[in-house]
């Protein structure tokens, strides 16, 4: 009885653990609402007339073409501290980007978190690759990536650094940057934007979901780690 008993405690814990680590995740945008980023507390932005916007698939679609930028910026509702560190994560497909300047992209990620430290990363349709802070806004980091297939795409950052993944494929790594001496919108603690916001590259980007969320405590990893072995071990007792 009392291995039982134990069982259990540890499945609630498990559980209890596993719906705290998710209830922590803020939505961001949910494109299979079949609405904008713009009904769900982002801010259309643009520069320039030649875009158009739809909703298609579960995604909103938009395209920009000639010297316009258009692009959607929020204020993160939860604090985004690298110290601490958090997890951001977007689902993207580009069907289509060009560009006339290689330190440009028609589709850019901006993150900003509360220290005003962050990372602008730019899509190619097979690459992505790091904005630099000094020089300010040159190609740094790169990694090929076929970004014409919906993927999912994960930013790390705990400390001074960060990760990006592509599912389960590691992509990029790297420091965060500082773009502050340029002013708006780098200077906005908890901001993000995605986007064209160059008048040097266009792109048609299908955008699905958004999403972030706090990185767990370590102890949290661990005490989900051993309820995991206990389930295991259970499973295999009783198929014994």
């Amino acid at each position: 009885m009392r291995y039982w008993q134990g069982m259990f405690r540890h499945a609630a814990l498990f559980l209890l653990t596993a719906a705290s680590c998710s209830a922590s995740t803020a939505l961001l945008y949910n494109g299979s609402s079949g609405t904008s980023p713009a009904a769900q507390g982002w801010t259309l932005a643009s520069l320039g007339a030649v875009y158009t916007e739809s909703q298609s698939g579960g995604a909103t679609v938009m395209t920009t073409t000639g010297s316009v930028r258009a692009g959607y910026g929020r204020l993160i509702p939860i604090l985004l501290n690298s110290t601490t560190g958090y997890s951001f994560t977007l689902d993207l497909q580009l069907d289509s980007e060009s560009h006339s300047s290689n330190d440009r992209a028609g589709f850019s990620l901006i993150l900003i978190d509360s220290d005003l430290r962050g990372l602008e990363l730019g899509f190619w349709t097979d690459h992505v690759w790091a904005q630099n802070d000094s020089p300010m806004f040159t190609h740094g980091e790169d990694a090929a990536y076929d970004t014409t297939q919906r993927t999912t795409y994960t930013l790390t950052v705990l400390g001074s650094g960060y990760t990006l993944s592509a599912g389960r494929t590691s992509l990029l790594s790297g420091s965060l940057r500082n773009y502050t001496s340029f002013g708006l919108p780098y200077t906005t603690p908890n901001f993000v934007f995605v986007g064209d916001d160059t008048f040097e590259a266009n792109a048609t980007a299908r955008l699905f979901n958004v999403s972030v969320a706090p990185v767990p405590e370590p102890a949290t990893w661990g005490l989900g780690a051993i309820a995991l072995l206990v389930f295991r071990r259970c499973a295999r007792r009783s198929n014994s």
